[in-house]
């Protein structure tokens, strides 16, 4: 099995047709997009139909996780039907590929919060963590578990916070949310750990779990084609 990864998309229909593209070109089986991916319905621009359309036309289905840009009121009243050849992967959800155990854990905090309109594009919902035990292969994620500098990104809240203007409790929450994943990395001792959310492409580890970062937006390093146990077919899948 071919599994195209695909980072952050943020209703960015250009970086959609595109990352569709590529898992065509790559004999993909299935995109799994881990989230961020532009769930905002009625103010989308149209993504959501695109996307529907362009998946469709390549015989291809995206499956999906939230991140904590998306309009999920919305999207816990629309339920999993009505998506067409997009597959929304709700968090906590486990499935099986060629006997191996996958594990969908979308959310993340919203390190911009202060720069948002609770109820109009912020919504609490984002940083909910799924209950979840037993053991998953493999973990497709939003957020990663906090993993020492994780590419220089985990850098003294008062300086980013200055660099930004983004809110010191906010970035103090998103720590705090990553400290979770690290939990529950712990708890489902996956052998690979897939994330979007920072935007950066960086391979770490977090005790014996690989983990894979991937960048956003269609750019270099968002894309990575893998096979059913999370090994690396091809780093940019052409």
């Amino acid at each position: 099995m071919r599994i195209l990864l695909a980072g952050d998309l943020h209703a960015n229909l250009a970086a959609g047709r595109e990352t569709v593209c590529r898992a065509v070109d790559a004999r993909a089986d299935v995109i799994v997009q881990l989230g961020d991916f532009g769930f905002w319905p009625g103010r989308d621009h149209g993504f959501l139909a695109g996307m529907d359309s362009l998946l469709r036309d390549s015989g291809m289905q995206m499956w999906w996780l939230d991140g904590n840009h998306e309009d999920h009121p919305a999207l816990l009243q629309r339920g999993a039907d009505g998506f067409g050849n997009l597959v929304h992967l709700p968090r906590g959800h486990t499935w099986t590929w060629e006997g191996v155990t996958w594990a969908a854990v979308g959310g993340a905090v919203s390190v911009d919060a202060v720069l948002r309109v609770p109820g109009v594009d912020w919504f609490p919902q984002e940083s909910a963590v799924p209950g979840m035990s037993g053991h998953a292969d493999v973990v497709v994620a939003h957020d990663a578990p906090l993993v020492g500098t994780l590419a220089g990104l985990d850098v003294p809240i008062d300086v980013q916070a200055r660099q930004t203007g983004w809110a010191r409790a906010d970035i103090a929450a998103s720590r705090q949310h990553m400290r979770e994943m690290g939990r529950l990395c712990r708890e489902l001792s996956p052998a690979v750990w897939f994330h979007g959310h920072h935007h950066v492409r960086h391979t770490g580890s977090f005790g014996q779990t690989r983990i894979e970062g991937l960048a956003a937006d269609g750019k270099p390093g968002s894309m990575l084609l893998v096979d059913a146990a999370g090994m690396t077919i091809d780093e940019s899948p052409l």
